[in-house]
């Protein structure tokens, strides 16, 4: 029997958050959503696909509503089966708790296009652009023949070296911290 070679980076990652107190999670997050909003493939972008953060995620709700506040058409992803459907979501105040305790949009508008900004979740990342994410392979499914901008945010203590990247990984294009205003990538 072999074991996930992310195993430990996913435990070390949920560590690492869980130790954070509120105002050291806040302040990174407000780092990180900083840098998000410097991509111009993110803030140029007339639509674009988030995620609803679980509580101890970076939090997306302040972009998801400035997003909105904007003008962009914002999608997030719904748990569907082993996919990912991505929702409009005009407002945050239609999501409700879905698969797993995520937040998820409760809209019937789908997307179905792969051309758009994404920003995805991981509990770790590399520099490379590989996640470690929960290990179901939802992000992995969706991605898989995603043409738009990947990116993914992270803590800087979460990105290291290498995740050990599978065979079915798909790297993001940006790695976002709220240390520097971009980390280096696979197509850098």
């Amino acid at each position: 029997m072999t074991t996930d070679p992310k195993a430990p980076l996913r435990h070390w990652a949920k560590q690492y958050r869980a130790g954070l107190d509120r105002r050291q999670k806040a302040q990174k997050d407000a780092d990180i959503t900083a840098q998000l909003w410097q991509l111009p493939q993110f803030a140029g972008a007339p639509a674009v696909v988030l995620y609803a953060a679980l509580p101890r995620e970076i939090d997306t709700l302040p972009i998801i509503e400035q997003c909105i506040d904007l003008g962009k058409q914002v999608y997030l992803p719904r748990v569907v089966g082993r996919q990912l459907q991505l929702v409009h979501t005009p407002s945050t105040a239609s999501l409700r708790i879905g698969a797993f305790s995520v937040p998820e949009p409760t809209g019937t508008r789908l997307w179905g296009r792969t051309d758009l900004p994404i920003v995805v979740p991981g509990l770790a990342f590399d520099r490379q652009g590989y996640r470690a994410g929960y290990g179901k392979g939802y992000y992995d499914r969706l991605l898989a023949n995603w043409t738009g901008f990947k990116i993914g945010l992270c803590y800087r203590d979460c990105l290291f070296a290498t995740v050990h990247p599978h065979l079915y990984d798909i790297p993001v294009d940006q790695v976002l911290t709220e240390e520097t205003e971009k980390e280096n990538t696979h197509d850098q």
